[in-house]
């Protein structure tokens, strides 16, 4: 395993950015949910059911 410094990361990062690279949106690399089984969409139905009995939001978006 190479090992580099964050000085190097950082220098590697702005490289790319140089040469054109974006990163896509945030929203662009969402799953759109469109695929899920059903096993997965009761399981984040439930998580989302949780979190909202706790008085909190789910740290994700559930798209089922």
């Amino acid at each position: 395993m190479t090992r580099i410094t964050l000085a190097e990361r950082g220098e590697q990062i702005q490289r790319k950015l140089d040469a054109g690279f974006r990163l896509p949106a945030v929203t662009e690399l969402a799953n759109s949910g469109r695929r899920r089984t059903p096993e997965k969409r009761a399981l984040l139905a439930k998580l989302e059911e949780v979190a909202a009995a706790q008085g909190r939001i789910p740290p994700f978006r559930a798209r089922y």
